[in-house]
């Protein structure tokens, strides 16, 4: 479970990230693995916090306030 993970933009893309570790975990990983991911949204609609790829490749859930 990767927490707050809008805290930490700069880590996630690319490569060296979070992107790139998954990509590269995913060859070889148990086909039960799952990775939980917790973020906020962005402040701004034209903000990106989570790469697209990520994104594209998971189940989203949003929580709001009734």
């Amino acid at each position: 479970m990767l927490q707050n993970v809008h805290l930490m933009q700069t880590w996630l893309i690319g490569l060296n990230g979070l992107e790139g570790y998954l990509e590269e975990v995913s060859k070889t990983c148990h086909e039960n693995f799952r990775c939980f991911i917790s973020s906020e949204p962005p402040p701004l609609p034209h903000m990106n916090i989570i790469p697209e790829a990520i994104l594209q490749s998971s189940i989203k859930i949003a929580n709001e306030a009734p």
